[in-house]
């Protein structure tokens, strides 16, 4: 019979949250950047967020049509970043108020630049492990 004592959860090493500065536009009492603290999102929560990342597009074969889903990619990194991030508590209200912004991803928009939500929405990939892109794995397989 075998052990399978280390596939228990128990076991199982836990992916730990990670703090990092997003901007330089943010600054704590001391003038230094604020780290945001991020959170790596479970198998479940990323199928959830693809789920409701869809968009329908209508298609024409002949005189027929119909309409299908298809992935929104901005909308499911912008759903991604925001159910990561743990601090700054992006669903305050307060946060939400001061920026004019309705819910998380809104509020994130209004936050960040176009050039640092790029960057934020990387590295909340990475922190659940999304480090390595596609071209990069078959690179390394040929190896």
């Amino acid at each position: 019979m075998s052990n399978f004592s280390s596939f228990f959860k128990d076991s199982a090493l836990k992916l730990e949250n990670k703090k990092i500065v997003v901007s330089e536009r943010f600054k704590d009492s001391k003038g230094k950047p604020e780290k945001w603290e991020i959170r790596p999102l479970s198998f479940r929560e990323v199928t959830q967020l693809r789920a409701e990342s869809q968009k329908k597009t209508s298609i024409k074969a002949g005189k027929r049509s119909a309409s299908i889903d298809i992935p929104d990619d901005d909308k499911f990194r912008l759903k991604f970043a925001a159910a990561a991030t743990v601090y700054p508590d992006l669903h305050d209200k307060a946060l939400q108020d001061s920026y004019g912004a309705k819910g998380a991803e809104a509020l994130l928009t209004e936050m960040l630049t176009s050039a640092e939500m790029d960057d934020y929405t990387d590295i909340v990939q990475q922190v659940s492990g999304y480090d390595m892109g596609l071209e990069d794995k078959v690179a390394e397989a040929k190896n």
